[in-house]
């Protein structure tokens, strides 16, 4: 069993070196902690309204316990020249999960 979280990013401008970054946290005694997280890349020039999706970042469940978990996205990309960052998403739900090892 594993815990996946996807993003997507587009942009209604010509994007260049477009970052998308998702991380995955669980809850590890009074807070979370990340467990993992992957960064896909469109370096060449996106067209604008052209959506990229990271669907790579995932965590293998390997606990009995159960554990919560989310998820946070956010995108680096230039346009027009200039170097912008969005700030972070994170997902709507936290998902609870009791693995079976």
């Amino acid at each position: 069993v594993s815990q996946s979280r996807y993003a997507n990013s587009v942009c209604n401008f010509a994007v260049e070196g477009l970052f998308l970054t998702v991380e995955i946290y669980q809850s590890a005694g009074p807070g979370f902690q990340r467990v993992a997280s992957y960064t896909v890349s469109a370096p060449s020039v996106t067209v604008p309204n052209k959506r990229v999706f990271n669907k790579k970042t995932y965590q293998v469940c390997n606990s009995r316990s159960k554990k919560v978990f989310y998820g946070v996205g956010f995108a680096k990309a230039t346009i027009n020249g200039r170097k912008y960052e969005t700030p972070p998403a994170r997902s709507q739900n936290k998902v609870s999960l009791a693995c079976t090892v």
